[in-house]
């Protein structure tokens, strides 16, 4: 079933293409051809468009789930970098009052049980 289109007044004849009935030719162009083959070619590009927004979706998702995963243990490692700066800044300070003579070692002993 392979339908032939008259291309001039010469009589030749050649065979159509298979997608040859989305454009009149013999009108001079197809104007109603050429409207159905745009709107058949937006609707291949917005769900091209949708698809491609899903995946990139899915990826950026994809990245975001793998960023905060890695970032799990993060937070009690540095709450336990602050604990060490603090308590290595008390033994500084301590350490400096009883070297100078204003501290004791009694008033550091009830310092540390009140923290206790």
């Amino acid at each position: 079933m392979v339908k032939v289109l008259k291309i001039s007044n010469r009589g030749l004849h050649l065979p159509q293409p298979p997608c040859s009935h989305l454009i009149n030719v013999e009108k001079g162009g197809g104007g109603e051809g050429k409207e159905r083959m745009r709107k058949i070619m937006k609707t291949i590009q917005s769900k091209l468009a949708v698809i491609f927004g899903v995946f990139l979706a899915l990826g950026v998702a994809g990245i975001v789930i793998v960023t905060l995963s890695s970032q799990k243990n993060d937070g009690t490692v540095i709450n336990l970098a602050g604990k060490q700066r603090m308590l290595t800044q008390k033994m500084s300070k301590e350490s400096l009052a009883l070297s100078q003579g204003t501290g004791s070692k009694e008033s550091l002993q009830k310092k540390d049980s009140q923290l206790i």
